[in-house]
Formats: structure tokens, sequence, C-alpha cells
């Protein structure tokens, strides 16, 4: 994990020897031989040891970006180096992806460089980038990359020695640290491991490289802190999320706990000026046995700057779904939220096991992070008006069973979430605020592209309910479109402009980058766990009114909604007969010499060989 300090201290970029001028635009006169040209080279050291994070260095693959303009150009005209990128590894230290030269020895030149590194980069004629946080800053990955350090030093001249590029904090950082009131012991906060999120927080902006300022171009996004818990004395310390800096004034911040004991709110609605390089720590006072937490904006002792501060006070809640809200004509999975922290599922589901074979709605309790399948409630047993509804479900994640209880309520219209998270049909004591319900989706932006997904919960699986549709990498890079699959190189096909059914032959899959971050494209055994769950009823899974007519029934009950999509063997044909599933094998970069075929023809799942010459349909499946 990487740490920079804004105030002077930062990463250090050491610019010395390599090769080539490739793609950069040189508007020096005279021209001169490679060998006869000062090379530029990239190396990194960190001089921050007063940093906060645990490892201060780059990782490998992490990545920057480098502009240099001669001396009399800006950056909104031509530029002599534009957006070259530099990786990192471990080994050799950064490397660019073109190697490049200084100008003629006698020319001046402006360097600027930042991370992470944005593909986009800057537009022509701008000095403006785009630039944004992560929401959700749980992982390394998410944390890291939200940062946003940027580096500018004019007047360099062609040298062997080394150029220094001090890089700055543009965006500020909130620390948080949560304390036990009346002497509760903190050991035990510890062990419930309590989750925190801010929202009403702006997420993106635009930086302008030349007068170093933001423009904040988008609101009301919940943040989720990076961090593990750790006790300090009395508290817990170790959360902190990144921030762009902004001013609270009109909208208040809602800073919300979740642990055992309950769900608690406050509201941060004093003017509040968070600046570039600047820590701030936010202490949460939880109490108890009160049933409330507050907190003080304090300054920290860091080597940045410092700020106000303000105090805060809470109350428990509680929440009401309504059943009539759960439309799920979008996704076939909602998440119960309040105030930004998720606090329950709800998932229209197949229920298959010795004593029922239904669809229902089913909620689950949403503790530390996931869904609570062990504790399942049946809302609702769809199309029933008998008393058997209240059930409880039970799953077996390893084997991918259920155990059910039935239940003895009639059609119910509402259900409530406990302060900790468990399903009511009964009004608890402590007053009620209604949740906000949230179509659970699949969001896969990839470059300039965005693809929205809905998702379908089947036994203890999560699927993505339509076909892949990625024209990109998950990286961003262009998958190339094929017109057929007789040769083997890496694409995909698509049947007309207008069609949203994609094939992608076994070279994309292998790539080990088509699957959306956090998914993959599922293995042998996952798809076994699907098919010995459904009793290899491929009938649950066909949707659609494109199978040829047969004698097999097109149910659909798990709405993972497969159409007869057909297949590339190496063109296009067997449309309305049968789909194709990739899988692959003991790696994502593998792919199974098998694929899973659904068919007009039987009602099986059934298997059958892959071809490099192939083109079948991606499923995903959640990590």
């Amino acid at each position: 994990m990487k740490k920079f300090r804004l105030d002077k201290i930062a990463d250090v970029l050491l610019i010395v020897e390599t090769l080539l001028n490739s793609s950069c635009v040189n508007e020096i006169s005279g021209y001169k031989s490679d060998e006869e040209k000062t090379p530029i080279k990239l190396s990194s050291s960190i001089l921050d040891v007063k940093t906060q994070i645990a490892e201060n260095s780059f990782k490998d693959n992490d990545a920057i970006g480098l502009f240099v303009m001669t001396q009399s150009k800006k950056i909104t005209q031509s530029r002599y180096v534009d957006n070259i990128r530099f990786s990192y590894s471990s080994q050799s230290g950064f490397v660019a992806d073109q190697e490049i030269y200084y100008p003629d020895e006698d020319s001046k030149c402006d360097f600027m460089s930042y991370y992470p590194y944005k593909a986009s980069g800057i537009p022509a004629e701008s000095s403006k980038m785009e630039v944004a946080v992560e929401s959700n800053q749980s992982t390394d990955e998410c944390f890291s990359t939200s940062d946003f350090i940027v580096a500018q030093v004019p007047d360099i001249t062609p040298s062997d020695k080394p150029v220094d590029l001090q890089h700055n904090h543009i965006f500020c950082k909130l620390k948080i640290v949560l304390k036990n009131k009346n002497g509760t012991d903190i050991n035990a906060t510890l062990t419930s491991n309590p989750e925190v999120s801010i929202s009403n927080l702006y997420t993106q902006a635009s930086y302008d490289f030349e007068t170093n300022e933001l423009d904040l171009l988008e609101t009301e996004k919940v943040m989720i802190p990076h961090g593990e818990w750790s006790i300090s004395g009395d508290s817990l310390i170790g959360k902190e999320i990144i921030l762009i800096p902004q001013t609270i004034k009109d909208k208040p911040l809602i800073l919300t706990l979740k642990s055992d004991e309950g769900i608690y709110t406050t509201t941060i609605s004093k003017n509040l000026s968070l600046q570039s390089g600047e820590s701030h720590e936010i202490t949460i006072n939880y109490d108890e046995l009160t049933n409330s937490i507050s907190s003080n904006l304090n300054p920290t002792i860091l080597p940045w700057k410092g700020s106000g501060n303000t105090n805060i006070t809470v109350r428990g809640t509680t929440n009401i779904v309504s059943v009539a809200d759960l439309t799920f004509q979008e996704s076939n999975v909602y998440k119960v939220m309040c105030n930004g922290i998720q606090i329950a599922e709800v998932c229209k589901e197949y229920l298959l096991s010795d004593n029922i074979n239904a669809q229902a709605i089913v909620a689950y309790p949403f503790i530390h992070g996931k869904s609570d399948l062990t504790n399942g409630t049946v809302i609702s047993l769809l199309g029933d008006a008998k008393n058997v509804h209240g059930g409880k479900v039970t799953w077996n994640t390893t084997t991918n069973t259920m155990s059910y209880i039935p239940g003895e309520e009639g059609v119910l219209t509402k259900f409530y979430i406990t302060p900790n998270s468990q399903i009511s049909f009964t009004d608890p004591a402590i007053p009620a605020n209604i949740a906000t319900v949230e179509k659970d989706e699949l969001i896969d932006k990839r470059g300039t592209e965005s693809i929205i997904y809905p998702i379908v919960k089947i036994g203890t699986q999560y699927w993505i309910a339509t076909n892949l549709a990625a024209t990109r990498y998950n990286d961003g890079e262009k998958i190339a479109n094929k017109t057929d699959f007789s040769t083997e190189n890496a694409g995909y096909s698509k049947l007309s402009t207008t069609s949203s059914y994609l094939f992608y032959n076994a070279g994309a899959i292998s790539t080990g980058k088509l699957a959306p971050i956090g998914w993959s494209i599922p293995n042998k055994q996952d798809w076994n766990n699907l098919k010995n769950y459904l009793q290899n009823n491929a009938s649950a899974l066909k949707g659609g009114t494109s199978w040829t007519t047969s004698e097999n029934a097109i149910t659909n009950l798990t709405g993972f909604n497969a159409i007869a999509t057909g297949i590339f063997n190496p063109t296009y044909g067997y449309s309305g007969d049968l789909t194709g599933y990739w899988t692959i094998g003991d790696s994502e970069t593998t792919v199974a010499e098998k694929a899973i075929f659904l068919k007009y023809s039987t009602n099986d799942i059934v298997e059958g060989k892959t071809s490099a010459t192939c083109g079948y349909s991606v499923r995903c499946i959640r990590k």
C-alpha cells in the first residue's frame, strides 16, 4: 500500500537513462539519432517515513502518467511526451510502455506526472483531467487508486543527473476512531467488527493542471472506509477514507455505525471544509447503555494540515420493508440499506428440497459484509394464498443444498429489520424508519463502456441473469471484433449492430480479463453445483420464446433466463436449438475441455467438447 504526503515530502521519480523516441512529438529543430540523444528513465523511492500506512512503497503493476512539454508550450498546446505510462515492478522499477528521449541538448522542458495512471489522460487542448475516488474503499486496490497525487517541475534541461519529481496530495483523508463509553469492553467491540459509512459526499471531480483547482462533478455517494480495526488504548483505530476536497454546507454528512447491538446514525451539519492535503480525524463515542453515539471531528497529529472540529449525536434505528416495493423487474436481488449500510438482502429465488418446490421471496440478514444464508426468512411463497408463509431457509454453502421449515403466516405485505439485522414480522420496540430498498445490479465499467447486468441467486450462487455483452476486457482494452471464428486469435462476434448477443472464442476466455472485477467465468465445479441443486432440470434455467418447439418445458423458475442464442462453429448457427456457455479450467486463464450446453431436445444440462474456433456465450458467477 503506498502513502504520500502533500507538504513537500512524497514520491521521488528519478529521471536518468533509456532508449527511443517513438510516438512522442519532438518540436525541437535538428535531427539526432537515438544514440546521440539523452534517454529518459524513471525510478522511485518514498521519502516520507512518517506516513501511517504499513507498506510505504509502490506495488507491482502500479502505474503513473508522465507529460513533458517543451518550455514554450503549455499542456493545452502540443506535448512532447503525452501521457506515457510507467508501470512499476519490484524487480526493475518503473518501465515506460514506450521508451522516450529528451529533445535537443539546448532545450528546456517542463515535467508533469500523476498517480494513478488513466488511459484517457488529459484531452487535447485541455488542461483538465477527470478524477475520482472509489465509494467503497474497503479493498487495498480501491483505497490505493483513490489517492491522487501530482508533481510539476519546470526548466529541466537534458542531463544525466536525476530530476526529482515531488508529488503533492490533491485529495484529503479522514481517519475514524471508535471509542467506547461507560467502560464497555473494547475487545468485545473489536470482535463484533462494527461497520462505518458516511454518505452525501462528492466522489468525482475535474482537476485543472494549470490552476491546480478541482471542480466537483457528482454528489450523494456513500463512502465505505478502508482498513481493519485494531485496539489502541480504549479505542478502535485503523479505518480511513480518501476524499475529494469539498465544503460540507447545504447537505449534511450522515455517519452510520452498524454493530451487533444495532444501527446508529448521526449527521455532521456544521460547516466543514475538507482541503487538499489535510488529514482529519473523527472520533465516534459509542454508548451501548444509552443506545447512542456521538462524535468529535478534530485535527490529527500527522504531517498534514489541521482542520476544525464539531460535535454530533445519534440514535438507534430499525426498518420496515414493504413487499409492494419489491418488483424484481430489473434484478432478482435487492439490497436493504440504512444510510449507506446494507442491513439485509431480499431475493426472488427458486427453493428446491425434499419438502418444497416453489418460487419465493426470501430475506436474509446482512452481517459483516455478506448475507447470512443460514438464517433466511421466507416472506412469501409466490402464488400461494394459504397460511404457509414465514418459513425458515438454511443453506449449506459447501454442498449448495438447503433445509426448509414451513411457515404458518398468512400473506405478508411488510416485514421489519431489527437493530441487529434480524428479520421480524412484528414491529420492534424501537421506533421504525423506512429503509432504502435498492436493486442489486452489476455495473460493469470498462473504459468508455458501461453495462448493467441483473443478478439472480440460485442456491448459494449469484449469477448475472443475462449473457456477458462486453466489447472490452476488464482493463479497458478493446476486444477484437471478428466476423467468424475460423482463426484462433482472441475476439468476440456479434450477430448484428442491433443484437445484444455476443459470442467469445477460447482466446478471449484465456486472457483472464473477460469477467467483470469481483466475478469469474464459472468452472466445472460451479456448473456441477448448479446442476445438482436443480436436479439436472434445464427447464428451470430456460427463458424466453426462442427455443424450438419440443416437449421440454421452459419454466425459468430460477430467473437465469437462458436464451437459445445458438453458437459459432466457426460461423453462426443453431439459433433456437441450443446455447453454449464457456467453462474455465484450473485457473482463470485456462479453458476447460468441455463447455455447458442447454438444448431444445433435452431437459438435461449437458457437457460438450470445446474448440478454439468456436464461439460460445458467457455467464459469470460472483466470487
